[in-house]
C-alpha cells in the first residue's frame, strides 16, 4: 500500500514540474514571448474582419485593366491586438498616422498568383515596407491622390501584367 502512495506521489510531482516547465517555455515563445499586441496591424482587405472589429471607415473606389477578380480596398483605423487575444482590438494607437489603407497584398487569378507593390509611394503621408507587402498609413481618413498599385506576376520572371487605380 506504501509503495502504490509513493508512485501515485511521485507521478502527481512530476506532472506539477512538467506542468511548470511548459508555463515557462511558454511565457518566452507563446502569446506573451512573441509580443503581439506591440506592433501595428492590418485587415489587408479582408472587409469582413476590418467590419467585426469595427475599424473600417470608407470603401474606396477602384478600377482595373484586368477583370474577374475579387478586390476589397478600404481606409480603416489603424489598430493592434490587446494584450489578452489577437481576436479583441486596440485601437489607441500613439502615431502621427492613425489611419491606413486595407487592401490584398495579393490575387490569385485562375491558377496564377500575383502580388501588387505601390507604384506611386511618394505621394503618401507614410508608407510601411512590412514582410507581407507595403501599407499606406494616413494623417486623416481620406485619399487624396489616387493610389497606383501594379499587378505583377509572381513567379521567376516578375512580369508586369497590369495595374489597379484607386481613388475615394
Amino acid at each position: 500500500m506504501k509503495k502504490i502512495i509513493r508512485i501515485i506521489i511521485l507521478i502527481f510531482s512530476i506532472g506539477i514540474i512538467v506542468y511548470l516547465i511548459i508555463g515557462r517555455i511558454n511565457r518566452y515563445v507563446g502569446w506573451d514571448g512573441r509580443e503581439q499586441w506591440k506592433y501595428r496591424r492590418s485587415t489587408h482587405g479582408n472587409i469582413k474582419e476590418s467590419i467585426e472589429r469595427k475599424i473600417m471607415i470608407k470603401e474606396l473606389n477602384f478600377e482595373s485593366n484586368l477583370d474577374s477578380f475579387k478586390f476589397d480596398c478600404y481606409i480603416e483605423k489603424g489598430f493592434t491586438y490587446s494584450k489578452k487575444s489577437m481576436f479583441e482590438t486596440d485601437t489607441s494607437l500613439k502615431s502621427k498616422f492613425p489611419y491606413q489603407i486595407s487592401f490584398p497584398t495579393g490575387l490569385r487569378i485562375g491558377e496564377t498568383s500575383y502580388i501588387l507593390p505601390i507604384s506611386n509611394a511618394k505621394l503618401f503621408d507614410s508608407i510601411s515596407s512590412e514582410l507581407l507587402g507595403p501599407q499606406v498609413f494616413l494623417k486623416r481618413p481620406q485619399l487624396k491622390d489616387t493610389l497606383i498599385l501594379k499587378i505583377i506576376e509572381f513567379d521567376k520572371n516578375r512580369k508586369e501584367v497590369g495595374y489597379i487605380k484607386v481613388w475615394e
